[in-house]
């Protein structure tokens, strides 16, 4: 059901995959020849990130309608949490070696995107326990009947 809080917080984890699009996930005031071209390194400077982002979007807002299949909502939620750590880890990796570059030559800093595949680590998982704990109590009501 689309009122339940499960679904609020999958909402969320889809936001924040979706917001990956728009924010950056690093400044830089030295531009280098790689990522960091134009200043600014967001999910869109790589196709792997860009991916990543768009199948969590995908994933998080598609399992909100599998409410009658709790079990497959679950393991959906679960495995967005794992794409968020691998994206934040990814993304990471592959800032690393232009970090090193600027980090003698300019001001840089991490921005808001960074957070955003924590948040969207967290809420999926918040959605996965309380899916778990939806399935539980549908469990004992049928053992009651």
């Amino acid at each position: 059901m689309i009122q339940r809080i499960q679904s609020i917080f999958l909402l969320l984890a889809a936001l924040c995959f979706g917001l990956l699009f728009i924010l950056p996930l690093f400044k830089s005031g030295v531009a280098t020849q790689g990522m960091l071209d134009d200043h600014l390194y967001q999910v869109n400077d790589n196709n792997i990130l860009l991916i990543m982002a768009a199948v969590g979007t995908l994933l998080a807002l598609g399992s909100i309608f599998l409410f009658n299949n709790r079990k497959l909502q679950a393991n959906l939620a679960y495995l967005v949490s794992l794409i968020g750590l691998a994206l934040g880890i990814s993304s990471f990796l592959l800032i690393k070696p232009e970090l090193n570059e600027i980090a003698q030559q300019g001001i840089s800093g991490m921005q808001f995107g960074s957070v955003l595949p924590i948040l969207a680590i967290v809420c999926s998982i918040l959605a996965g326990v309380f899916i778990r704990k939806d399935e539980n109590l549908v469990r004992s009501s049928d053992r009651l009947r």
